[in-house]
C-alpha cells in the first residue's frame, strides 16, 4: 500500500517543525559549547598548546647556536654506508657513530669526507643554549660536522598541536579526545627535550 501524498500544508508544516528542532539543536550545542569553552580543560588546553608552540619557536630560533665546547676523548667508532636510490640517482648514505667519555652521537654523511677518528683521539663537541649537542669538530679542523638531533620529530608533534586548534566543539566527544591527546604529548614532548 502507497502511503497518501502529502498536501502542501503538511508539507510546510513539516518542514517548520524541522528548521524548529535544528534551531534547538544549533541553541543548545552554542549554549553548551559557550561553557565548555571557558571550563578549566579547555582553557588549560588552549594554555598548554600555546606554551608548546612558543616554547618550539624558541628552541627553532636558538637551537644551531653553539654556547659552550667541551673536549671529549674517543672511545669507540664505526661507520655504516647503505645505498639509496631515488629519482635523481643513487647515492651513498653513510653514518658515523661515535662513543665518547660523556655520551654517544651519530652523523650523517652525504657529499662529506668522513673524518679520521681513532680511539683515544679527542674531539670538540659543541653544544647549544639547551645542552644539545650540535656539532663536533677539532681546533685543526677547517669544517665542523653536524651531530644528528630527533628535532624533525618535533615538527610532527608541532603540525599535530596545530590540527587540535580545530576541535573545538564540547558536545563531539571527539574533541575531548584530540584535546587530552595533544595535552598529554605537548607535556611529556617538553618534559623530555628540556630535561633528557
Amino acid at each position: 500500500m502507497r502511503k497518501p501524498k502529502l498536501t502542501n500544508e503538511e508539507r510546510t508544516r513539516l518542514l517548520n517543525l524541522a528548521d524548529k528542532k535544528n534551531a534547538l539543536v544549533a541553541r543548545r550545542r552554542k549554549l553548551y559549547n559557550k561553557l565548555y569553552r571557558k571550563s578549566a580543560f579547555f582553557r588549560s588546553a588552549w594554555a598548554i598548546r600555546l606554551l608548546f608552540i612558543a616554547l618550539f619557536v624558541l628552541v627553532a630560533v636558538f637551537f644551531n647556536k653553539t654556547t659552550r665546547s667541551k673536549k671529549e676523548k674517543i672511545l669507540s667508532s664505526h661507520v655504516e654506508s647503505i645505498k639509496t636510490v631515488s629519482g635523481h640517482g643513487t647515492y651513498d648514505l653513510t653514518t658515523l657513530f661515535l662513543q665518547t667519555n660523556v655520551e654517544s652521537y651519530s652523523s650523517n654523511f652525504t657529499d662529506f669526507a668522513i673524518p679520521v677518528l681513532n680511539v683515544n683521539d679527542s674531539i670538540h663537541v659543541e653544544r647549544n643554549f639547551f645542552g644539545k649537542p650540535i656539532y663536533f669538530t677539532n681546533p685543526g679542523w677547517n669544517w665542523k660536522y653536524s651531530i644528528d638531533s630527533t628535532f624533525y620529530l618535533y615538527f610532527a608533534i608541532l603540525m599535530l598541536t596545530f590540527i587540535s586548534f580545530f576541535f573545538n566543539d564540547g558536545l563531539d566527544r571527539f574533541t575531548t579526545n584530540v584535546l587530552w591527546f595533544t595535552l598529554i604529548v605537548d607535556i611529556i614532548t617538553t618534559l623530555l627535550f628540556f630535561i633528557f
